[in-house]
C-alpha cells in the first residue's frame, strides 16, 4: 500500500486525501465544461461543488467518528486527521444531498434537473476516490484464494480488494449514467437510477468485506442504508413512470 503518495520536503501527500480530491477536482473540471449543453450556469456548479465537498468531507466524518465513537473517544484528535482516511460514504451523501437542497431552494433552481447533471460525476469523483482507499489500505475485504485478492498491511492472507471492486463498478456506472442523460424522460430519472443501482452494487460488494460488522438481520450498516436507497429509487422512479402513462 501506498498511505503517502509523495513528499515535497517536509510535506506529506497523502494517497486518500490526493484521490479524494483529484475526482472532485476532476468531476467540477467536467461538469463545468458541459454544464452550457444542458442550459445549467457553470457558476453555479462551481458553487455547488464546494458545496458539495465540504459538506460531503463534514457528514462522512460524522458518521465515521459516530460508528467509531470509542476510539476517538480516547483519540480526540484523530478525528481532524482526514488524510488518515475514515469517512462514510453515506454521511456525505446525505449531509451534500440536504445541504444542495438548500442551497437550490435558495437559488429557485431544480433540485431533480441539476442532479440529473450532477450525479454521473458524483460518481465518477466516488469511483476514483475508491482507488486512494485501495492506496491508503483501508475498507478491505474478506480473506480470498481468488487471484486478484490482495495482501493489505497487517494481514497474513490475501484479501478481496473490495476498495478496486467499487471503484470499477462506479466508473461503468458513470458511463451508463451518462449515456442515460441523454435520453431521459423526466427531471430525477438519473438521479434515481444512480439511486437503484448503486443500492445494488453497495449491497452486493459489503459481503466481501471484512471490516464492516453487522448489524440488523445479519447485514451491516451500509446494506440497510443501500436497501433503504434501492427502495427510495423504485418508488420514485416508477411514479413519474406511471404518471406519464395515464396522460
Amino acid at each position: 500500500m501506498y498511505p503517502v503518495l509523495f513528499k515535497l520536503g517536509p510535506v506529506k501527500i497523502f494517497s486518500y486525501g490526493f484521490m479524494v480530491a483529484l475526482g472532485f477536482l476532476l468531476a467540477t473540471i467536467f461538469a463545468e465544461r458541459d454544464a452550457k449543453r444542458y442550459n445549467i450556469s457553470s457558476n453555479l456548479i462551481t458553487d455547488l461543488a464546494i458545496i458539495i465537498i465540504l459538506s460531503g468531507l463534514l457528514g462522512a466524518r460524522i458518521f465515521y467518528a459516530i460508528c467509531n465513537i470509542d476510539y476517538f473517544v480516547k483519540n480526540p484528535k484523530e478525528i481532524f486527521m482526514l488524510m488518515h482516511g475514515g469517512l462514510i460514504f453515506y454521511g456525505g451523501a446525505f449531509f451534500s444531498f440536504f445541504a444542495s437542497l438548500v442551497f437550490l431552494r435558495i437559488k429557485k433552481i431544480s433540485f431533480l434537473k441539476v442532479a440529473d447533471f450532477v450525479i454521473p460525476y458524483t460518481t465518477l469523483a466516488y469511483s476514483i476516490g475508491r482507488i486512494g482507499c485501495f492506496l491508503n489500505g483501508c475498507c478491505w475485504g474478506k480473506p480470498t484464494h481468488f487471484f486478484l485478492g490482495v495482501i493489505f498491511p497487517g494481514s497474513a492472507e490475501a484479501l478481496h480488494p473490495t476498495q478496486i471492486y467499487e471503484a470499477i463498478s462506479s466508473f461503468f456506472l458513470f458511463i451508463f449514467l451518462i449515456l442515460i442523460r441523454k435520453r431521459k424522460k423526466f427531471d430525477g430519472q438519473v438521479f434515481l437510477i444512480w439511486c437503484i443501482f448503486y443500492g445494488i452494487i453497495r449491497f452486493l460488494i459489503e459481503f466481501l468485506r471484512g471490516d464492516n460488522r453487522p448489524v440488523l438481520f445479519g447485514l451491516t450498516f451500509s446494506q440497510i442504508v443501500s436497501v433503504l436507497i434501492f427502495f427510495i429509487g423504485i418508488l420514485f422512479y416508477c411514479y413519474p413512470v406511471r404518471e406519464s402513462r395515464q396522460s
